[in-house]
């Protein structure tokens, strides 16, 4: 399946099937590593999944828990620290659009 952005086509993936357990783990590594608070679980979650799938872009407009430079750089050190190395980019709608330019 393909989603036309911009007048392009760009493949969709649908996920299916999910490590929950790794997903779960590294959602905590996150939490216990201070890089998200507690209270944003599903944040952790969504990130973990982005992480363990090797999905490269999560678009999100929560700037202040997801959607900022330094915020991704100490998603990237916990990733690192586990073994995940697909670089990932946490970015907003606008950041999106704007990408290729």
């Amino acid at each position: 399946m393909d989603y036309v952005f911009s007048g392009r086509p760009y493949p969709i993936e649908i996920i299916s099937e999910t490590n929950e357990a790794e997903i779960q783990r590294m959602a905590f590594a996150y939490i216990s590593e201070g890089v998200i608070p507690a209270k944003k679980l599903l944040d952790a979650l969504h990130v973990a999944v982005c992480t363990v799938k090797s999905i490269n872009f999560l678009v999100s407009r929560n700037y202040k828990h997801l959607a900022n430079i330094n915020r991704e750089r100490r998603i990237i050190a916990v990733n690192l620290e586990n073994n995940y190395i697909n670089p990932l980019r946490i970015i907003t709608p606008i950041d999106l659009i704007n990408y290729e330019n």
